[in-house]
């Protein structure tokens, strides 16, 4: 096994204590974030970041947002994270570094985000001089039609804006403002305007983490290839998502990556590579997975807990039609067995819906069909309350002496107690590698509601 920094500066030897791995899986945060603190033996002073030789002093490489990764002897990637704080102790002439990580996503979350297209409609300048005041905008030089909702700056900061309507022209040669002017503007000003966006909800999260990641200089933290499998499918079953978000919605990545998670399903994860990497639904997808978790890797007291705080008996979603949003909606029947049972009492809706006009929302589904697609699975998924099954878990197969590198939303078949390959996928668990367990490891039956009736 190597710790290393950056992918060049080994501390394994040096390093004390790689502490414990903690991740919690709420959707509410949307995000899985695990966390790792390091003890690090720096008594020659080679990396601290407070003498100004140091290797990860501000003056040399530095440490904010520095990568740094447990690898084991296969090369898999067990941990990947960023460098967020790092203290140095000193006792008695010994000098440590306590270096604390949090998984490079976790680091982002805070960033706003912006999400919509201000390129289609460029070119337009502003014909003749408008006045303070000036209600209606008349221009040259582009070559499109404006919808008939979106918002126009001529200022570089994008402030203040203007909801512009009633266009004439082919291309748009006028329009009406929302409000008069704010100052003098003088013939052939630079006009901007940004309408919504399409994508397909994996597209959506690719590209913002990737730009993401370029604001603190990382490249290839994301896995494109796993995210473009999932967009080309829904692309071609025309699954997109209108996104119309600016920098005054004030939205952050890791609101906006719960969003589209809550929308679609597809969450996120690091994959054995350290990279980012999606989960298409928490579901059992009906593929065996290949490793069983037997008694022999269970250890101390098990419990299982019904989880009912995503218990839904319908939906209501909101999608575009022509320049109108429109609901899709559909609930239980009053009859149907599943509402009976677990009585259920929350609908499936978007609390970012606004207004029915299209300016005004950040996330709409792009059909009716759409809309249902992604109802009908969050439907299928909590109709019926979740069963959990909570254990600690060795960090060692017991038949073949490998590694178990547990990750967030890994899938098992469980032949233990009473269950006989029963699909079940990791939520949250804590590595304690002073105890060599996974501890609070949850477990959520992804098949059945009550494992044991059908075999995958």
């Amino acid at each position: 096994m190597r710790i290393v920094i950056e992918d060049i500066i080994d501390i394994t030897d040096q390093t004390l204590d790689s502490g414990r791995e903690d991740a919690q899986f709420n959707e509410a945060n949307g995000v899985l974030q695990p966390e790792r603190q390091f003890i690090v033996n720096d008594a020659s002073r080679i990396l601290s970041p407070f003498d100004s030789d140091g290797i990860l002093s501000p003056d040399r490489n530095g440490w904010q947002d520095a990568k740094i990764e447990i690898i084991d002897n296969d090369e898999v990637v067990i941990y990947s994270g960023l460098i967020t704080d790092i203290k140095e102790n000193e006792n008695k002439g010994a000098l440590q570094l306590i270096i604390s990580s949090r998984a490079a996503i976790g680091n982002l979350l805070r960033y706003p985000i912006e999400e919509n297209d201000k390129t289609t409609h460029n070119g337009f300048l502003l014909n003749g001089n408008h006045g303070k005041g000036s209600s209606q905008i008349l221009m040259n030089g582009g070559t499109t039609s404006l919808p008939p909702l979106c918002i126009m700056t001529y200022s570089l900061s994008l402030v203040p804006n203007y909801q512009a309507s009633n266009p004439q022209g082919i291309p748009t040669v006028n329009f009406d403002i929302d409000r008069g002017l704010e100052t003098d503007l003088q013939d052939g000003q630079p006009l901007t305007f940004s309408v919504p966006i399409l994508k397909t909800a994996a597209e959506a999260i690719k590209d913002v983490l990737n730009l993401a990641f370029a604001r603190i200089g990382k490249t290839n933290q994301v896995n494109d290839a796993l995210f473009d499998a999932i967009s080309t499918t829904d692309a071609a079953a025309s699954r997109y998502i209108w996104f119309y978000i600016r920098a005054e919605d004030k939205i952050t990545l890791g609101e906006h990556l719960r969003n589209i998670a809550f929308m679609s399903g597809i969450w996120i994860r690091q994959g054995q590579d350290g990279r980012i990497e999606p989960v298409n639904g928490l579901e059992w997808d009906g593929f065996n997975p290949l490793v069983s978790l037997t008694e022999d890797e269970i250890v101390y007291s098990t419990s299982k807990i019904y989880d009912r705080s995503n218990l839904t008996y319908g939906y209501s979603l909101p999608f575009l039609t022509g320049d109108q949003v429109e609901l899709a909606s559909e609930v239980m029947a009053e009859d149907d067995p599943r509402l009976i049972k677990w009585k259920a009492t929350s609908i499936f809706k978007l609390d970012t819906l606004k207004d029915i006009l299209t300016i005004k929302n950040n996330y709409l589904f792009n059909s009716e069909t759409t809309a249902r697609y992604y109802g009908d699975r969050r439907l299928n998924y909590y109709a019926e309350a979740k069963t959990n099954f909570v254990c600690s878990l060795k960090t060692i197969y017991s038949n073949t002496r490998q590694t178990i590198n547990l990750r967030q939303f890994d899938v098992f078949l469980l032949n233990a107690y009473s269950f006989v390959n029963e699909p079940v996928r990791v939520l949250s668990y804590n590595l304690n590698e002073d105890s060599g367990l996974y501890e609070n490891v949850v477990l959520q039956f992804i098949n059945n509601p009550y494992p044991g009736l059908t075999k995958p």
